[in-house]
C-alpha cells in the first residue's frame, strides 16, 4: 500500500479534513517531488502486428509501475479540482533527460543537485510557492458587529498576521505595491508604521467595507507586482455570517466556549482605530456614532488565530 502512495497528497487532504472539519479548502497544498524523466511521445504503429513489449504481462507491469509514479498521481489529482481550488496546489519537482536514478545511486546526487539549480522554471515556481505560503499567514477578523444601514451591512475588522517574519519576507520580495482588495475595491496598502502596534509589535491593518448580505462571500485578497498578481488571504472566500457566528456576535446570551486572546491584554490593539476607507457620505455620521458606541462596550467576542 505504501508503495502506491509515493505522492501522499490525497492522504494528507483526508487527514486535514478530519483534523479541521470546518475548513472546506486548504490555503496551500505543497507537494515536493524527487524528479522524473521526460516522457517521450508514443511511437506510431504502422502495422497491426504487436511487439513482445505490447504483450499482456508487460502491459500489466507498466500499469503497476505507473501507479507508483508520484507525478502521474499529482496530475490525476489536479484534473479533479475546480480552477479556483487548483490555484492553491503547488508541486516542486524537475524533469531530466535519461532514466531516473536508482534510490541507492549515490553517484547521481551531483547530477540531481545541478538539475535543481539550472531548472528553467525553478526560480519562478519557488517564488510563487513562497508568496502563497506568506499570504496564508494573513487572516481577517471582525472588530465589531456588522451594522445594517440603508440596505447594506457595514463592517469594520482587522487583517492580522500569524508571523512577524512573514511580514519581513513579503516586504523583502515586494517593498512597494502590496495592497489589500475585497473584490475590485481597494481597501488599504499593505503596511506602514501605523500598522505595527507600539505596545506589542503585532501587525494589525484596520479595514472597512460593506456588503449587501450576510451570506455574501468576502473575497479579501492581497495584490502585488503592479496589481498583476493576487492571492486570497487565509480562509477566503468566506461568508460574513461565518465570522459573526465563529466570533460569537450572533450569540444572544454569550458563548460557553469564549476564550480571550493574548492580544486583548494590549490596550493599544483594542483601542486604536485607523480608518482608511470612507463610507457613503449620507450614512457616515450615523455609522460613526454606532461604531463609537460599539468600541466602548466591553469586548465579549472571540478572536480568530
Amino acid at each position: 500500500m505504501s508503495a502506491q502512495n509515493n505522492n501522499p497528497t490525497e492522504i494528507a487532504l483526508l487527514e486535514s479534513r478530519i483534523i479541521w472539519p470546518s475548513v472546506s479548502r486548504p490555503d496551500v497544498v505543497l507537494s515536493l517531488g524527487t524528479g522524473n524523466c521526460q516522457v517521450a511521445p508514443s511511437p506510431t504503429v504502422d502495422s497491426p502486428k504487436l511487439s513482445l513489449r505490447d504483450a499482456f504481462p508487460f502491459r500489466i507491469a507498466r500499469s503497476f509501475w505507473s501507479s507508483m509514479d508520484g507525478q502521474l498521481i499529482w496530475g490525476n489529482l489536479l484534473g479533479r479540482l475546480d480552477d479556483d481550488v487548483r490555484q492553491n496546489f503547488f508541486r516542486l519537482s524537475l524533469e531530466y533527460n535519461g532514466p531516473e536514478a536508482a534510490m541507492d545511486d549515490h553517484g547521481a546526487m551531483e547530477m540531481l543537485a545541478q538539475a535543481v539549480t539550472v531548472h528553467p522554471s525553478g526560480e519562478a515556481d519557488r517564488q510563487r510557492v513562497l508568496m502563497a505560503l506568506l499570504t496564508a499567514c494573513l487572516f481577517f477578523e471582525l472588530d465589531t458587529q456588522p451594522v445594517y444601514i440603508a440596505g447594506r451591512f457595514h463592517c469594520e475588522g482587522s487583517i492580522r498576521c500569524r508571523s512577524s517574519q512573514a511580514l519581513k519576507s513579503m516586504l523583502q520580495l515586494y517593498p512597494h505595491g502590496l495592497e489589500f482588495f475585497i473584490g475590485a475595491l481597494s481597501l488599504a496598502s499593505f503596511v506602514d508604521l501605523k500598522d505595527l502596534c507600539a505596545g506589542c509589535s503585532r501587525y494589525r491593518k484596520v479595514v472597512r467595507f460593506s456588503t449587501t448580505s450576510m451570506d455574501e462571500d468576502l473575497k479579501l485578497c492581497i495584490k502585488w507586482d503592479g496589481l498583476a498578481q493576487s492571492r486570497y488571504i487565509s480562509g477566503m472566500p468566506r461568508q460574513l455570517a461565518w465570522f459573526t457566528s465563529v466570533q460569537g456576535f450572533s450569540d444572544a446570551f454569550g458563548h460557553t466556549a469564549l476564550r480571550w486572546s493574548p492580544r486583548e491584554s494590549c490596550p493599544s490593539c483594542t483601542t486604536t482605530r485607523i480608518v482608511k476607507q470612507p463610507l457613503d457620505e449620507s450614512s457616515d455620521e450615523k455609522l460613526a456614532k454606532k461604531l463609537r458606541f460599539n468600541r466602548h462596550r466591553p469586548s465579549r467576542h472571540k478572536t480568530l488565530t
